[in-house]
């Protein structure tokens, strides 16, 4: 092997002079034999840690490399477990699917103790079922590799970095370093491992899957050069990246670890220091230091949010003891969660107490309170607002700034709603005077701002907060999801998803969250495999009610409607429209439909009892039809190859669907489809593409470009009798109206009142 240059070694020395104390273990054991470069994983709230080198630096053989296999309980187990353990080997990865583990790779010793190092990497991927206590083999490596890292991310393993070591000294001739990037979809094992380039040569990495991305961090490159960089890989588009290096410390990032939590990134290199990404993905922040550092260990994240730091070694020789993290108190990316309202919650932002808050000028009237409106159906129930439009517009009332977002804004009882992202981590819930524009409170909480990394994925909140019963329900994009008093903004209780099982969509939560009958329903999304996928919180004290169904969370906003005298929650998921009964969860009928990265955004729409399903990626369009009997005979009414929905939902009106249809998206087709049929009665471009509502039998259209259009409903034609240019910034939000005040967002955050009243009245 190439040694790494003595001087580190010096270097080393001279940093661990200074060690402290060494740090509490939470009474966990010890691992059973102390290793470094070992592979390690988490699972079903167990730590399972297979072979290392329980060697000195530099030194391999039969006897210090190991083939053994322990699991531990976290975070309170008192006895390691002894599994069926295999090839002695150091420098594997351990990943885990489905509930159970998978050995890959890895580089095992053939010499004895004293002799010439002849290391062997393996191609050996090996599958174990903690059920059976056996191992099978999988599909093994195109080439044996070791010193690299693999992760998972839905149902595909990611191996990079790595070399291949072929016996005698495995130095020089015998060293083949790799620029290739291993993929296996674990759903089509029948394809094998697929291959790719990678932009780097480098062993001693970490790899991580995280915010849709898997990150390759620090390591040693094929020039013996420590590395501080930072690559990515997005399965979605094919492209790599880079993040912000690593610290400049001693060693970089060779030997580092790494993991997700929490929905943020977490690296630990020789330095001891743990450091999270930015929210904005630009740098690495300093959360808190390991005691005693190691470098050749694992990074792990626990069930219950902290981290977990294994293995490896130091200057003193290898860390037995495992250390654990925590990072509420540590760390401003931290939120307290609660499962219930605290005896004196926090207070808004801005407020000191509930009665120094500002109350709305015009309580009462109208209520817009929820995403799409009071039946989340895109309808304004209003009537007699002014459509005699001057040509430059209706009189603005107000303008504030929100923050970057497409959530939309909401109205109750005189208070306006909104929520947005400042650019620097943080998500903040605003409440307006909806007659002035004069703010009443604020809440703000940690969230980072970046919630994709292309630019054609529009950053900041994407679900609209919901009011209901004198509380504001707001969801952030990575998962923190908090219940407010509407009246002075004071928290009630907070949960993230992720703690209660919940698992992040590609680009982020986006669903509004439905409230209804004392209790919020919500797509938290599981691991494939797992059921747990749809939740049901007590509205009032956050109490986690029951979890069902399964499969990846969508991007589309629940409805509830009634059927007979029977009460169903419809829930369009990533994977599958469900139907369910809001008691219990209980999944009365599933059908199958998904897209790429799960991109099934459509609120569902009723046609009497019949729902509507559409996305950008299936062939069609369907009207679902349905028996309310034991067995369901869930059966496709129409179906129609032109009405792809994305980012935009229809409306029903005069037994006619309306929308964009979003199949060709640099082309304008705004449809009206026979609901009964599904047969087009005409296509236009007269409008832009964008949102749109109905009230008082009127279109109201916020385009993409900032333009709203007005238009009077009909089912033979479009065509527009007004238009203003109201917002410069890109626009996705829908519209809001309320009490004779129409309110409109951009995408950077700029939020506008405008007047429709008729005047005089």
């Amino acid at each position: 092997m190439n040694p790494i240059p003595r001087l580190l070694v010096a270097l080393c020395a001279l940093f661990f002079l200074t060690l402290p104390a060494a740090a509490e273990s939470g009474g966990l054991p010890p691992m059973p034999e102390p290793v470094t470069s070992f592979g390690a994983t988490i699972d079903g709230g167990w730590l399972y840690v297979y072979g290392g080198n329980t060697g000195k630096a530099h030194e391999f053989n039969k006897e210090c490399v190991k083939g053994d296999f322990f699991r531990l309980q976290m975070p309170s187990g008192k006895t390691w477990e002894s599994l069926p353990g295999g090839l002695s080997l150091l420098s594997c990865s351990l990943v885990t699917y489905e509930g159970k583990v998978i050995r890959i790779g890895g580089m095992t010793a053939r010499n004895e103790k004293g002799a010439k190092d002849d290391l062997l990497s393996t191609d050996e991927v090996m599958r174990f079922d903690p059920a059976t206590g056996k191992w099978e083999l999988l599909t093994p490596l195109p080439q044996p590799r070791s010193s690299g890292d693999a992760a998972i991310l839905d149902h595909t393993i990611y191996v990079g970095g790595g070399w291949n070591l072929s016996g005698k000294g495995g130095g020089g001739a015998n060293t083949h370093w790799y620029d290739t990037l291993l993929t296996f979809d674990l759903k089509a094992p029948e394809k094998g491992w697929q291959s790719q380039s990678q932009p780097f040569q480098r062993r001693a990495l970490a790899a991580v899957a995280h915010a849709g991305r898997i990150w390759f961090i620090g390591g040693i490159d094929n020039h013996d050069e420590l590395a501080r960089n930072v690559d990515w890989f997005d399965p979605a588009t094919g492209e790599w990246g880079k993040g912000p290096d690593l610290p400049d410390d001693t060693m970089a990032g060779f030997g580092v670890a790494a993991c997700e939590q929490g929905g943020k990134l977490y690296a630990t290199p020789f330095s001891g220091k743990v450091l999270a990404l930015s929210a904005d993905g630009q740098q690495w922040q300093e959360v808190t230091k390991l005691n005693p550092p190691r470098f050749f260990h694992r990074l792990l994240p626990l069930p219950d949010g902290r981290l977990a730091a294994v293995g490896g070694s130091n200057h003193q020789g290898h860390v037995g003891e495992l250390e654990l993290i925590s990072l509420e108190a540590k760390t401003s990316a931290a939120a307290p969660a609660a499962s219930s309202a605290p005896a004196d919650p926090p207070v808004a932002k801005g407020a000191s107490t509930g009665a120094s808050v500002q109350q709305p000028s015009e309580p009462g009237g109208a209520a817009w309170p929820q995403w799409r409106g009071p039946n989340r159906d895109g309808i304004a129930p209003e009537t007699g607002w002014r459509k005699d439009w001057p040509a430059d517009g209706p009189p603005k009332l107000w303008s504030v700034q929100v923050g970057m977002g497409l959530s939309a804004p909401v109205v109750a009882d005189g208070r306006l709603i909104a929520q947005g992202n400042d650019g620097n981590g943080t998500d903040t819930i605003f409440a307006f005077d909806a007659a002035t524009g004069n703010e009443l409170w604020h809440f703000s909480l940690p969230c980072k701002s970046n919630a994709y990394g292309m630019e054609i994925v529009p950053n900041g909140p994407a679900a609209t907060p919901t009011i209901s019963g004198g509380r504001v329900f707001a969801l952030t994009r990575e998962g923190d999801f908090v219940c407010l008093d509407v009246s002075n903004g004071k928290l009630a209780w907070q949960k993230h998803l992720k703690d209660i099982g919940g698992r992040r969509p590609v680009y982020g939560y986006a669903q509004s969250p439905l409230v209804a009958d004392g209790r919020v329903f919500l797509d938290i999304g599981a691991k494939p495999g797992r059921v747990g996928s749809t939740a049901a919180l007590d509205a009032t004290t956050g109490e986690l009610k029951w979890k069902a169904g399964s499969g990846e969370a969508g991007y589309s906003s629940a409805r509830m409607f009634e059927r007979d005298g029977h009460q169903f929650v419809v829930m369009l998921k990533g994977e599958a429209l469900d139907v369910f009964d809001p008691a219990d969860g209980h999944v009365l009928w599933s059908y199958h439909i998904t897209g790429r990265d799960y991109t099934n955004s459509l609120t569902p729409v009723f046609v009497g009892h019949r729902i509507l399903v559409s996305n950008s990626s299936e062939p069609f369009a369907r009207l679902l039809d349905w028996d309310l009997a034991a067995e369901p005979n869930v059966r496709v009414a129409w179906k129609n190859q032109q009405f792809a929905l994305l980012f935009n939902n229809p409306i029903l009106y005069r037994d006619c669907l309306f929308a964009f249809n979003e199949k060709r998206r640099s082309v304008t087709e705004f449809t009206c489809l026979n609901a009964e049929t599904g047969e087009a009665h005409w296509v236009t471009d007269t409008v832009p593409i964008g949102t749109f509502i109905l009230s008082d039998d009127h279109w109201i259209f916020l385009t993409r470009e900032g333009e709203v259009v007005l238009a009077p409903a009909s089912v033979t034609e479009l065509k527009p009798a007004a238009r203003f240019k109201a917002l410069d910034g890109k626009c996705y939000a829908t519209p809001t109206l309320a009490n004779g005040r129409l309110f409109v967002r951009d995408n950077a955050g700029t939020l506008n009142a405008y007047d429709l009243r008729v005047p005089g009245r």
